[in-house]
């Protein structure tokens, strides 16, 4: 991946410490369920705020993609000691996601990473691993329309609303696939900075900063 321009020692108007953002992804992802919100958080650092972000994988090899890329350098999950403020999920292949749900060790870690963040977030199908490891239960959840069906049939417990660009049920928010993933992390990056930085990354992203409809 291409290195950061932001310097997490020394950021911008005088924030005393960038809040962490970490990003979570299994083999077989789709590319832009990672890139496009991590190229949101790093763009906004140009405007004033202040991300340190860090790519994670199980066991810190590189993540090969739906598209044949590998996205990479990343670190294992489990080893992340510092505070993380945002843990951010963006699921991967089902044979993946199901070898992660059946070894129980991946879903440990999701969990007690989790429970150190101060927001947890899904793109399109990370929502299968919260869900997997009971994050969601009783909650409000989105995640990509082809898999909604596939979703309520493996967890009943959770209110799976399938029309949804993204959910938001503090400290948990989700979001549908893919572009999904960027409204979403537009709404983040205005919720922590304000509006006037969430725009100003829609604009240089060429995006809306509100999607109209569903």
């Amino acid at each position: 991946m291409a290195e950061m321009t932001y310097d997490p020692h020394n950021p911008p108007r005088g924030e005393a410490r960038p809040r962490r953002v970490a990003f979570f992804a299994l083999e077989g992802v789709q590319s832009l369920d990672v890139t496009g919100p991590m190229e949101a958080f790093a763009v906004s650092t140009r405007f004033g705020a202040a991300y340190d972000l860090v790519l994670c994988s199980e066991d810190g090899s590189s993540i090969g993609t739906h598209a044949g890329l590998s996205l990479g350098p990343a670190v294992p999950l489990a080893s992340l000691s510092e505070p993380i403020d945002t843990l951010v999920i963006c699921g991967g292949s089902e044979a993946a996601m199901l070898a992660a749900r059946d070894a129980g060790t991946t879903l440990d870690v999701v969990r007690v990473q989790a429970s150190r963040a101060r927001r947890v977030v899904s793109i399109c199908t990370g929502a299968f691993v919260l869900a997997a490891a009971g994050l969601l239960d009783g909650r409000r959840a989105a995640t990509h329309w082809n898999a909604a069906d596939r979703f309520r049939a493996l967890f009943p417990q959770v209110d799976l609303d399938a029309d949804a660009i993204y959910v938001s049920d503090p400290p948990f928010y989700s979001s549908a696939g893919v572009t999904a993933g960027i409204d979403l992390s537009l709404a983040l990056i205005e919720e922590d900075h304000g509006a006037r930085i969430a725009l100003s990354v829609a604009r240089e992203l060429v995006l809306f900063l509100r999607r109209p409809g569903g």
